[in-house]
Order: C-alpha cells, then structure tokens, then sequence
C-alpha cells in the first residue's frame, strides 16, 4: 500500500492528511501508510467482525474496510471508491424516528453498523459500539446518506457494565467541563438513553456543517492501533512523546504557541487523573488541523470515570505513577508525570 498527494493537492492545500504523511511530492510507503489507515478503523474483534459479516470483507484487510465505510470518517477525511467522490453523490438526510433508534439501540451490540436495515457507511474510531447522527436546530434527528456530515455521537452503554456507563460518562465531562471551560469540553448530554456529545470537528457554516480536521496523538505519532497505551511493562514517556512533538511543530511554524498547547494537554490530563480515568489513552487526546495551516491541541472528547466500574483497564495510559491506577486522586501530578515533562514539585 502506497500514497502520494496529488500535484493539485499540494498546490493549492495547506492541511496534509495526517503529520505522519506531510505535504510532500514523495510516494509514502507501506510503513507509513498502515498505521494511518488503521487508526481510522473501528478497534477490537468484535466491531471488526460485525463488518466481515456484514461487508463480506475480510476483517484485516483495513484498507477494504475504510473503502467500504470511510464516507464519514475522523476529522475532514472522506473515503470514497475510485472513480467515485463526493461531488458525484449528493449528500443529504432523511428523518430518524425515535423508534427507529430504539431498534438500533437495541442491537448495538449486535448490529452497531445498521439503522432502519440500513448499513451506516461511517467509520468511527475505537472499540465501543457508537453511531453518529445529525440534529437539526430544533434537535430533530436525521441519518446521514452519502457521507453527509454528523453532529453528534451517540453511545449505549456498554454491555454487561455495572453501573451504566452513559450516565457516568455524561458526570464524567460535564465535571472536566466545569473544570476546563466551555470551550475546552464539547456539549454533552443524555439522548434516547444514550451518551450524545456535540462533534468539535463538525462547526456549524451557515445551514450546515464544515468538516474540521483533526487526528489524535496515536496517529499523529504514526503508532499502530495496539500501541495506544503505556503499560507498566514498557514505560515510554508517552507524555513526554507528545510534548516533544508540540515543540517540533513550533519550531515549524505549525503551532503559534508551543507552551500554551502544552498546558492545554497537560491540563487534559490531569482533569483525567481527578476523575479516575486510567484509559485516558492516545487516542483520547488529538490535535486540530485548521485550514490556515495552523495547529493546536483539540478539546478534551472521551473522558470517562472508571472508578467502580465492574470492568479494570490492564494497561494505563501514561508511565507508572502518572494515572489514577498508581496515585491517590487527590495528586493532581504525580512524580511520574513531572519527570517526564520537567515540572518541579513543590510541597505546600
């Protein structure tokens, strides 16, 4: 598997696909092109074998699959057969009943990719059943056709979990929300029994929406989707990792203020030690690519308390001693997390 830009892309574009394939005439390779495609992808055994029964393709080939379901995807990306764009198919959306939805919610966990017998040709990253709709200004739902842009991510919660993780999600980010802002936290709430959180990536233009593009530190650090955290067995200073390439795209010109992004993220994480969340991984942590070029550190998406909850994460996020599993909550920053990024600590 190989990628170029077109020469018409590099032209006239400012915004590369992702930091891992810069704007560049060379032909990437497969090395750099596997992991790209791959965290665009829905994680884990399950979701992926949904789509090998459903798509009849292979639930390894990952370039398949973001064929077949790569119409909405992460960010501004859209993937379309060949020959095919979304010029040529005209995007709109038809009406979403609530007992439609119902149904879906139903057999998420069964059938996570088909609405009204529908399949959803979405990609939405990560290993929980979710979909994606959009809501109208009235907060009507519509089911997306021909890739048009959604709004809104709706989640049930997970099977066989105890207690149920929507309302403990919804807790989770409106208290990060109170603690980092309005603007640093999208709108979150609780829809059909459902987790629903506003897409910072969608802003809404005019009667629509602008696709807005992003990618998370996994990708962007051109980590497979296995490499997502960092476990006690391998400490790697992921954080320290993530720092370093703020700084890198600052002495690029990329980002404005490096330091300020790093506070953005570091506030982040530590909102995320608060609420014991130990799964705070790459992947919940991601960049914005904007169309002047520019980049910064997005709002914090994916945040959940897993504090007695009846399922235990194996792996932590970030170094020994940098999350919730080896520090009391009450530790905002642990030694773990201020070696790696040189704070000093300072006892009060």
């Amino acid at each position: 598997m190989q990628f170029q830009y077109l020469d018409s892309w590099l032209e006239h574009g400012r915004v590369p696909v992702s930091l891992t394939l810069p704007l560049d005439q060379v032909i990437y390779s497969n090395e750099k092109v596997v992991p790209f495609v791959a965290n665009l992808l829905p994680e884990g055994d399950d979701l992926r074998g949904h789509l090998e029964r459903l798509l009849h393709i292979d639930k390894k080939d990952d370039f398949g699959l973001l064929e077949a379901i790569g119409r909405e995807s992460a960010g501004a990306l859209s993937f379309w057969p060949e020959g095919q764009s979304p010029r040529d198919n005209e995007q709109h959306y038809s009406k979403l009943f609530p007992e439609e939805f119902q149904e879906w919610r139903e057999y998420a966990h069964q059938q996570p990719f088909r609405i009204r017998g529908q399949t959803i040709r979405m990609s939405l990253a990560g290993a929980q059943a979710k979909t994606a709709l959009y809501f109208d200004s009235e907060d009507n739902p519509y089911l997306p056709e021909n890739g048009a842009p959604t709004s809104h991510i709706l989640k049930p919660s997970i099977q066989g979990c105890l207690p149920g993780t929507v309302y403990t999600e919804y807790l989770t980010m409106e208290l990060a929300r109170a603690v980092l802002g309005k603007d640093e936290v999208p709108k979150v709430d609780i829809w059909q029994n459902c987790y629903r959180i506003r897409r910072y990536d969608r802003p809404r233009k005019n009667n629509g929406l602008r696709r807005l593009h992003q990618e998370d530190f996994r990708l962007a650090l051109g980590r497979l989707p296995t490499r997502k955290y960092e476990s006690e067995q391998r400490p790697e200073q992921l954080l320290a990792t993530c720092f370093d390439l703020l700084d890198q795209l600052g002495d690029e010109g990329l980002v404005s203020a490096p330091v300020l992004e790093r506070q953005r993220l570091l506030n982040q994480v530590i909102v995320n030690v608060l609420l014991h969340n130990p799964d705070a991984h790459l992947k919940n942590y991601a960049l914005v690519l904007r169309d002047t070029g520019k980049i910064s550190v997005s709002p914090l998406y994916d945040s959940l308390c897993t504090y007695g909850l009846n399922f235990s994460a194996t792996d932590v996020a970030w170094a020994p001693g940098a999350g919730p599993v080896a520090i009391p909550a009450a530790n905002a920053v642990s030694e773990g997390v201020a070696q790696q990024v040189n704070i000093i600590l300072r006892q009060s």
